[in-house]
């Protein structure tokens, strides 16, 4: 008697089973055929489980890529566009008194400017690396540095600007202090009107 589920082959308990004979339905496969024919059939679908994760994992890769590259297109048309304008603000400065202070502020949102696009780029590396599974610290740190740079950019800046404003008003004054200085020595050297200084008599105490 066949088993449909767990297909052994059994008799009746009421009749007896005749010796050396096994009772297998019509159509039955041999156990190993079967079983060699199951693990096949599972090697095989191990083998696409394997491949379709290989293929995700290819997708990802070039999809990673591709972000990656296009992220790094925009930072540097971005940092592009910022060099061109502090190259204006530069030429500006050259035509102007007190250009290095005038423009203060325009070198200061370039820099602003500058600092974002990078940190832009940073967040988004982070989390390309992210979604792949991969340690991050390194972008931390990078945005830390761009930061760091940014400040001390800014502090030059200002510092120069000090510089500026200190020659310009020795430029403005210095001239100014010189002359007012040359007038009062000439007119403590000339005796006012109506003063005469008498001779001294000998053996005077004067």
């Amino acid at each position: 008697m066949w088993d449909s589920v767990n297909g052994l082959s059994e008799v009746h308990p009421n009749l007896k089973k005749e010796e050396g004979a096994e009772q297998k339905p019509v159509g039955q496969y041999d156990d190993s055929a079967y079983i060699a024919y199951m693990n096949q059939r599972i090697k095989i679908h191990e083998d696409m489980i394997k491949q379709e994760m290989k293929d995700d994992e290819d997708y990802l890769s070039l999809s990673v890529k591709n972000a990656d590259e296009q992220a790094k297109a925009v930072m540097d048309a971005q940092l592009g566009t910022i060099k061109s304008q502090e190259m204006l603000v530069d030429a500006r400065v050259k035509t102007e008194m007190f250009g290095n202070i005038q423009e203060l502020d325009s070198y200061k949102q370039l820099i602003q400017q500058k600092l974002a696009a990078q940190l832009a780029y940073y967040n988004q590396e982070e989390a390309l690396a992210r979604a792949e599974g991969k340690d991050t610290q390194k972008f931390e740190d990078d945005k830390v540095k761009a930061a760091q740079a940014a400040a001390t950019a800014i502090v030059k800046l200002e510092q120069k600007a000090a510089q500026d404003v200190r020659t310009a008003w020795d430029g403005v004054f210095k001239p100014i202090e010189a002359s007012f200085t040359s007038n009062i020595t000439k007119m403590i050297g000339v005796p006012s009107a109506g003063v005469h200084e008498f001779p001294r008599r000998r053996g005077s105490l004067r």
